[in-house]
Order: C-alpha cells, then sequence, then structure tokens
C-alpha cells in the first residue's frame, strides 16, 4: 500500500553569526528511544540547510490527524550535535564540563511558544545536569532516604541507606525511559537532572518535544532553536616592515560598527619585532563574513618626499581559531581575538 507522507512539525535553527542567522553546523539526532519511535510511527526527518522538517506516513487514503496517528507517544528526544569545533569559539554557549548538557524543551516558554530555550538566546538557564542510567549518588553521613522522582513528582525509586557505611551509592536506572528526573535526600530535592544514554563528544545538548504540547499548544508545528554569537575584543598587532622604510607619523583604526580602539601600544611578539597593538574598548560581535572591515589608517612620511603620505588598509576579520580568554586584569573572564597585520 502507498504511503502518504505528512508533514507534521518544523524546527529551525538560527544563530547570528551567520548572515541571515541560517546556521547549518547543528545536527539532530534521534536518541534509541526515539529512533524506535521514529520506524514504529513511520516517522521521518528531513534537514535542508538549517531548516528540520518531520514528516509521518499514513496510508494513501488517509489524513493527518495528531490524536489518532499519535496514539500512545508522549515524548521524543534528540541529540543537538555539531560537525564543527569552532562552535563554541563564535557562539555565546556556556561551558559544558562533562557533567552539564542544554536542555531545550518544546514546553519552555509559553508565552513565546515558538522559542525552544528559556531566554531570546540559548544560555546558562538552559543547562542541565546530565546523568547516564547507571549512576552514584554522593550520601550524607547517617541514615539516608533517597529518592528519584519523574519531574512531574512520581516516584520511581526509593531506598533507605545509611550513608556512615558508605560515602557513596550505586543506582541502576536501566529500566526507566530518557528523560528529565528529580534527586531527593531526606525530603529535599537535591538536583534536577536528564537521565539517559551516552552521548558524543560533539553533542551539545538534549532536545526533548512533548507531544501533548505539539497537540494542544498554540504554537502549532514550528519551533526555533536560537543561538548567538559571541562578543569578545578585537586586537589587531600592526607591525610594519622595516624594508618600507617609513617614518609612521600617526596610525589609528576605524571601526566596522562605530566601535573605539584603545592604542597604540608598544608590544613585542614571537619573531622579536614590534608591533603597535590597538583593542577595542569593549567587546564586539563576532561575524562570520564581515560586511564592512575595520580600517587601519596610517599617516607616514619617507626620504623621498618632505610630504606625509595616507595608507588606508581594510583590517582582517579576526580570525576565531585563536581564541582566548584573559584570566587577570579587568577584562579577567573575557575573551580576546588578537591578529597580527603585517603592513
Amino acid at each position: 500500500m502507498k504511503t502518504n507522507y505528512h508533514k507534521w512539525l518544523e524546527l529551525k535553527v538560527i544563530n547570528n553569526y551567520f548572515p541571515r542567522g541560517i546556521c547549518e553546523v547543528l545536527n539532530i539526532v534521534p536518541s534509541k528511544e526515539t529512533a524506535r519511535h521514529f520506524k514504529n510511527y513511520n516517522m521521518l526527518m528531513k534537514k535542508n540547510g538549517n531548516r528540520f522538517s518531520f514528516y509521518i506516513g499514513t496510508a494513501s487514503q488517509s489524513t493527518f490527524d495528531f490524536n489518532k496517528d499519535f496514539e500512545g507517544l508522549t515524548d521524543l528526544y534528540f541529540q543537538v550535535i555539531t560537525d564543527d569545533p569552532l562552535f563554541f569559539n563564535y557562539t555565546d554557549i556556556p561551558y559544558l564540563n562533562g557533567q552539564q548538557i542544554c536542555y531545550f524543551d518544546n514546553t519552555s516558554n509559553p508565552e513565546v511558544p515558538d522559542r525552544l530555550q528559556q531566554n531570546q538566546f540559548t544560555g546558562t538557564e538552559d543547562l542541565i545536569a546530565f546523568k547516564q542510567k547507571r549512576l552514584t549518588v554522593q550520601l550524607p553521613a547517617g541514615k539516608t532516604d533517597l529518592e528519584i522522582k519523574k519531574n512531574d513528582g512520581e516516584s520511581i525509586k526509593k531506598v533507605s541507606v545509611d550513608g556512615s557505611k558508605a560515602k557513596n551509592y550505586q543506582l541502576d536506572l536501566n529500566s526507566q525511559d530518557e528523560g528529565v528526573y528529580e534527586l531527593w535526600l531526606n525530603n529535599q530535592r537535591q538536583e534536577i537532572f536528564f537521565l539517559g544514554g551516552k552521548l558524543p563528544e560533539n553533542c551539545l545538548g538534549v532536545l526533548h518535544f512533548n507531544i501533548e504540547n505539539l497537540i494542544h499548544g498554540d504554537n502549532g508545528p514550528r519551533y526555533n532553536l536560537t543561538f548567538n554569537a559571541r562578543s569578545v575584543y578585537w586586537q589587531y598587532r600592526v607591525v610594519v616592515r622595516e624594508t618600507r622604510k617609513i617614518e609612521v607619523v600617526d596610525m589609528r583604526i576605524t571601526g566596522v560598527r562605530e566601535e573605539k580602539y584603545a592604542g597604540p601600544e608598544k608590544q613585542q611578539i614571537a619573531d622579536g619585532r614590534t608591533a603597535q597593538v590597538f583593542t577595542t574598548t569593549t567587546p564586539v560581535r563576532l561575524q562570520y563574513r564581515l560586511a564592512v572591515n575595520p580600517q587601519l589608517q596610517l599617516t607616514y612620511s619617507n626620504d623621498f618626499s618632505d610630504k606625509t603620505n595616507q595608507l588606508d588598509i581594510n583590517l582582517p576579520n579576526p580570525d576565531i581559531e585563536e581564541l582566548k580568554k584573559y584570566h587577570q586584569g579587568e577584562h579577567e573572564g573575557s575573551f580576546l581575538l588578537s591578529t597580527i597585520v603585517y603592513v
């Protein structure tokens, strides 16, 4: 029998680092449990640029009905992964230490229902602890009532243990579905965490679609997952080659968005040469491609004329591979991109 596929969901990934926000470097991969749902419910997913479209197959004479065709299905989970190792350089995303992931959910924003992150852009509010299904719980001293609950309050594991005999307790939750759970000790909630299988190293988070929310929500079948480009201090280290045989009278940089540059300040660079260093006074948002480049304006004289000459040079877009962090000083905790320019 011929199958007729109906589109029931569309997801768009946006990162304003890229022109028009079109971010094609992220992929979403169904978890093992969701992959089984895809097979059982005859679903498929297609990617086109930064858009993901989801389809469900029905008999050729059938029309698509959410309640009927998704009967018994409640949750779908996807790994959000990137093939670009520099994604974390140019994207203002929280640092992931291996014990936390970003958690994106289609129930996060009742007031902005097409949004999958908590706020306008992905941020620290979207972080959640991540635990695999065999997990270790650190116990307080003395008798402890340990309980694991689903995020809807249902208790799925309860045990009393003596923390004075062992500091750690091993829990096996392999029988549980992936999802958000809570750890309670002595009737006090200690942690909210996502329980799932092992994630690949290039996974930055988990995406959750609640089917009931899709059926009864206000937004319908379209969602946005949005990231903000990182803002960093831009620095240019300008080296005038000796072979030019000029005397610099004045040197300054005009910014791309009216940002100001402090400097120049003399600095020795790795090859022993002296550079004139300019650094923005405030962080500037990174862009994949500059519409207008910063411009170095050089006023100089030479032995061939008594007049001064003007040289204007378009400066390159900072190289995101050179991202560094200030570990001390007034900019401690901020990021810097430094570029050497030879004139």
